[in-house]
């Protein structure tokens, strides 16, 4: 299969880590609570915590419910859990172990576990690992692959007495979410697969001023998007905006510089949307405005509805003409 990337986050290189020569050979995705509070700037200050301690322990990210911070690289081995370091890759999550099912799952949690189920369902895509959590057994035969807590590394390869996440720990809520992203990840790749036929066309003003780009989702649906602006060609595509929306409000982006610079550009936009609640029939909509000076662009808006009863991703591009 091709080569899968994870989405780019920002980089604070943990202190104490082992380079490794070449692509490392993964096997388990491990989940960790960081002994952290449930606050937005806990994956920031743990990954700072890794960058300068004296003990050797680190991982590979931070997450918390707004963000994503990367301390080691992926084909580089973390100091995480004795046992999984060499073919593991290492989510720490903002909480503690001793908390309840009820507790991670509060506004906070669920946000966070959206983050990191995304966040595993990459290391899936890159790895072929399947989304589901192994025995024990399995954790100790080398060839099973799959996702682990810190303390079933601790009882299996008894390297350590770590129990996080805690008995607490949402196992089925996460495996869902991440099986849903995952979902939507692979049909999301197979729409970029696809050739761009039937593309509308937008056309911005050159005296207007740099154009607004609004995405908006709605139905209380979970959606990660990405914005991105391509050559006239087609190719090298550059991120004007990314996010996680959950709250219907729309997210706006401004794309700078000289408007003329666009013509016969292509920008795009992927969202990959996940029923948020237990609805019997979840609907979604999406929506994606251009602006200039607050006005609507010719050929905008462009937009998106229908039934969600699994993960979906939705996908488009349209053109950009200078007038």
């Amino acid at each position: 299969m091709a080569t899968f990337e994870l989405d780019s986050f920002p980089f604070v290189q943990a202190r104490h880590f082992r380079a490794n020569g070449g692509r490392r050979a993964v096997r388990l995705i491990v989940i960790h609570s960081m002994e952290a509070p449930e606050k937005g700037d806990t994956a920031e200050n743990v990954a700072r915590f890794f960058q300068t301690t004296d003990r050797p322990a680190s991982a590979h990210l931070c997450i918390d419910n707004d963000s994503v911070v990367r301390c080691v690289r992926d084909d580089d081995v973390a100091f995480a859990a004795p046992g999984a370091n060499a073919d593991g890759v290492h989510l720490e999550l903002a909480g503690f172990a001793r908390q309840t099912e009820t507790e991670w799952l509060d506004a906070f949690g669920v946000l966070m576990l959206e983050r990191a189920a995304d966040v595993a369902a990459q290391y899936c895509l890159k790895y072929d690992i399947p989304a589901r959590r192994l025995t024990n057994a399995q954790l100790a035969d080398a060839s099973a692959k799959g996702i682990v807590s810190h303390a079933q590394v601790s009882e299996t390869f008894k390297k350590s007495d770590h129990t996080d996440p805690g008995s607490g720990f949402p196992w089925q809520f996460f495996l869902e979410r991440i099986a849903r992203n995952l979902a939507a990840r692979q049909q999301s790749i197979s729409n970029r697969s696809a050739s761009m036929t039937d593309i509308t066309t937008v056309k911005l003003a050159a005296v207007d001023g740099p154009p607004t780009v609004e995405i908006a989702i709605g139905q209380a649906q979970f959606g990660k998007y990405e914005l991105s602006l391509f050559d006239t060609d087609g190719r090298n595509p550059v991120v004007v905006g990314a996010g996680l929306s959950h709250d219907q409000l729309p997210d706006s982006f401004q794309i700078d510089g000289d408007p003329r610079a666009l013509n016969g550009r292509f920008l795009s936009w992927s969202a990959n949307l996940i029923p948020a609640g237990n609805d019997v029939n979840p609907q979604f909509s999406l929506a994606v405005h251009i602006r200039q000076r607050g006005t609507e662009v010719a050929g905008s808006p462009l937009r998106r509805q229908g039934s969600l009863p699994t993960a979906h991703a939705e996908f488009g591009f349209v053109r950009l003409e200078v007038v």
